[in-house]
């Protein structure tokens, strides 16, 4: 009778560890991004010709940061299948005349970003109707 109860108590303990991988695997998903390093080529329809912003993507400590054209920047996030939850950002103080009404845009733009997905080349960060914000090109470096 001892031994048939720590049976029960070993494949009870199997099986809900089993669970907690499952359930963990499920809510995390932002271990399906791959970490790369991107240059912004469009925000929402205009070309980025004159500056370059950069994002370096972290999904494995859940973050996103760079240089903006003028000031480096910091987003943390939250991931549930495609969807993302973005904290509000952080970023250095400069001022670079030529460079600020991009730098605002683009950081505005970072603020309503609720969908993200990756190709092999390309990264696409989207707003809560599915539009496209951000476009970044997959640098060579990552």
């Amino acid at each position: 009778m001892k031994h048939s109860g720590i049976q029960i108590l070993m494949i009870c303990l199997i099986m809900f560890s089993c669970k907690t991988t499952d359930m963990i695997s499920k809510k995390q998903k932002s271990n399906e991004l791959k970490e790369a390093n991107y240059n912004v080529i469009s925000l929402q329809k205009s070309d980025l010709n004159k500056h370059k912003i950069s994002i370096y993507l972290n999904p494995e400590e859940n973050f996103m940061s760079g240089n903006a054209s003028c000031n480096d920047y910091r987003f943390e996030f939250k991931m549930k299948n495609e969807q993302i939850s973005m904290k509000p950002g952080i970023a250095t103080k400069m001022y670079c005349e030529e460079k600020m009404e991009t730098e605002r845009n683009f950081m505005k733009l970072m603020g309503q970003v609720k969908y993200i997905s990756q190709s092999d080349e390309n990264l696409y960060l989207k707003d809560s109707e599915n539009n496209l914000l951000i476009k970044a090109k997959k640098t060579k470096k990552s």
